[in-house]
C-alpha cells in the first residue's frame, strides 16, 4: 500500500551512481575545491572521479531535493484521501442577561459527520496513489537527467584538459625541434628553412 511505502532510493543511487562507469577504473578531472584546507596546503585542485562527483551530486542537489520534496508529499496524500472529513461539532447557548433553569434547555451541542458515498473514497486513494507513483517516477528521472548532466559535463572536463595536456607536450616537442634546428644551423650542416 501506498501508506507503508517510505522514499527508498538506495537501489536506484546505486544503480545511477555505476551507469554508464563500466568496470573499468574512470578517469579523474580536476576540480578547484573552495574552501578546502587541502587545496590551500597542497596548492593544487583537487582531484575527483566521476563516482565521487556522481554521488555528491545525488545527495546535494537542489533539484533531486526537491523532486524527492513532492515525492513525500505525494505519498503524504494517500492518508488524507481516504479518511472521512472532519467532524463539526458547534454549541449554541442562549444570549440573555440572566440564564435561568429553563434556559439550559436551550443550550445545544451539535455534532455532525459528513459520510461520502460508499466508493468516492477508495478512488480518491487511488488517485493519490496514482499521484504517488508519477511523483515517484519524476524524482527518478530528475535524478536520471542530473547524472546525466554530471556525466557528460565530467567527460567534456576531461576531453579538454587531455587536449590542454596534448597541446602542452607538442608544443614541448616544437620547442626541442627549433632549438636543434637553430643548433644545427649555426653549425651549418643545414638550412633552418630545411628542417622546418
Amino acid at each position: 500500500g501506498c501508506t507503508s511505502q517510505e522514499p527508498r532510493d538506495d537501489k536506484l543511487l546505486a544503480t545511477l551512481v555505476s551507469a554508464n562507469i563500466g568496470t573499468t577504473k574512470p578517469a579523474e578531472v580536476q576540480l578547484p575545491e573552495k574552501n578546502s584546507d587541502t587545496a590551500m596546503v597542497a596548492n593544487q585542485p583537487v582531484t575527483w572521479g566521476l563516482q565521487q562527483l556522481v554521488t555528491a551530486t545525488l545527495q546535494q542537489s537542489p533539484a533531486i531535493q526537491s523532486a524527492r520534496y513532492e515525492w513525500e508529499k505525494a505519498i503524504e496524500k494517500y492518508p488524507q484521501a481516504i479518511s472521512l472529513p472532519d467532524p463539526t461539532i458547534t454549541y449554541t447557548y442562549p444570549l440573555k442577561d440572566a440564564a435561568t433553569s429553563a434556559d439550559m434547555a436551550e443550550h445545544k451541542i451539535t455534532l455532525m459527520q459528513e459520510i461520502p458515498f460508499p466508493t468516492r473514497l477508495y478512488w480518491q486513494g487511488e488517485i493519490a496513489k496514482t499521484e504517488a507513483r508519477l511523483a515517484r517516477l519524476a524524482y527518478e528521472r530528475t535524478m536520471r537527467d542530473v547524472v546525466a548532466k554530471v556525466q557528460t559535463t565530467f567527460y567534456e572536463i576531461a576531453y579538454f584538459q587531455a587536449i590542454i595536456r596534448i597541446t602542452g607536450q607538442n608544443r614541448e616537442i616544437l620547442r626541442q625541434f627549433v632549438q636543434a634546428a637553430e643548433v644545427e644551423s649555426g653549425k651549418g650542416k643545414s638550412v633552418f628553412s630545411d628542417l622546418l
